[in-house]
């Protein structure tokens, strides 16, 4: 692994949790300590953590976002199982937003068989990938394109989505939290992605176990604006009952979906 891929990845790790030790993400990423004394100075260097001591931390009011090609190279087994699991949510005939992200890219990868589908995405890479499918009508939402993450935002794209209404809307996230809600590590997202939730009959977030019991910087939305969570099975069990609880559904590979619970449905 490249020292810079490593990088990406220990600063995504820290971002998670706020504050990490030297030993834990020497363990985590199998290299030495003085190693990661010399990553933890990179990063610090570039504004993305504070060294303390015996780790680092995340820095106060960042907002900056992990490199898409980490993303897309975390945990890909599992942003595969939730795009899996999350097609059951999607019909022919419907118009759904696919909110930019690697677990949204791997739903989109699977959307090719539909012959008749409207997808709305902020995401370059989404687009590029379902533009060729005959069956399905591209649309983007246009916006400033942010750098090294292919994703469309500002006041242009807010506008455009806010004035749609689709019978789905897949969001991603940073982290989520039965108390906390869903949550990014960038704040300029949040209007983009509350417009998203607003558009959608159905909102659905896709988060992988890593995202779960965490908390980053800025709200997206409570979980009971949900209508649902489509997450992998290395979730935490008493983590989905909290949400469970609360009154939104959670789908996981290989289980049935349940119902929308009583008073969801158009959520």
């Amino acid at each position: 692994m490249l020292s810079s891929e490593r990088q990406a990845f220990i600063a995504e790790y820290i971002n998670s949790r706020g504050a990490v030790g030297v030993d834990e993400i020497a363990t985590k990423f199998g290299v030495s300590r003085m190693t990661v004394r010399r990553d933890l100075k990179a990063l610090e260097d570039s504004g993305m953590i504070v060294r303390v001591r015996g780790g680092a931390m995340l820095r106060s009011g960042v907002t900056r976002d992990i490199p898409y090609l980490s993303k897309a190279s975390s945990l890909p087994e599992e942003k595969a199982m939730i795009a899996e699991a999350a097609l059951a949510l999607i019909s022919e005939g419907d118009a759904i937003i696919l909110d930019a992200g690697s677990t949204t890219f791997a739903l989109a990868k699977r959307l090719h068989a539909f012959r008749d589908l409207t997808v709305v995405t902020n995401d370059l890479k989404i687009a590029a990938e379902l533009a060729d499918s005959r069956g399905i009508r591209v649309i983007c939402t246009g916006g400033e394109v942010q750098r090294s993450v292919y994703n469309m935002m500002g006041p242009v794209a807010e506008r455009m989505i806010g004035s749609l209404h689709v019978d789905a809307a897949f969001i991603g996230c940073d982290a989520i939290d039965p108390e906390s809600g869903v949550m990014t590590r960038n704040i300029n997202k949040v209007p983009v992605k509350r417009a998203m939730i607003r558009a959608g009959s159905k909102r659905v977030v896709l988060a992988d176990h890593s995202k779960f019991g965490v908390r980053v910087f800025a709200q997206i939305c409570a979980i009971d604006e949900l209508s649902a969570v489509v997450t992998d099975d290395e979730t935490d069990a008493a983590v989905i009952q909290a949400i469970e609880d609360l009154g939104v559904r959670v789908v996981r590979p290989g289980h049935t979906a349940c119902p929308d619970p009583p008073g969801n449905e158009a959520r």
